[in-house]
């Protein structure tokens, strides 16, 4: 599995680990949903993750340092939060 796609499906709760044992992931999005809370250690879980889709949910949060040296991250959609 190298992409997830959970756009739109009214979801809600915490991201943080649901991908934690699925480093080949590329591509994930959850946009249009109500994810929130931290994502703390998420993107040193993902080390191939390249794009990452959080636009239209719930975060209040900052992104967490980690996003830095997520090295293979080339697209971050994180609007209207």
């Amino acid at each position: 599995l190298t992409q997830v796609d959970l756009s739109n499906n009214k979801l809600n709760g915490t991201i943080a680990s649901l991908f934690s044992n699925s480093p080949q992931l590329t591509s994930i999005s959850f946009a249009f949903n109500c994810f929130g809370g931290s994502l703390e250690g998420f993107f040193e879980e993902l080390p191939a993750l390249e794009e990452l889709r959080l636009e239209n949910n719930c975060f209040e949060v900052e992104l967490p340092r980690g996003v830095g040296s997520a090295r293979s991250l080339k697209r971050l959609s994180v609007s209207n939060n």
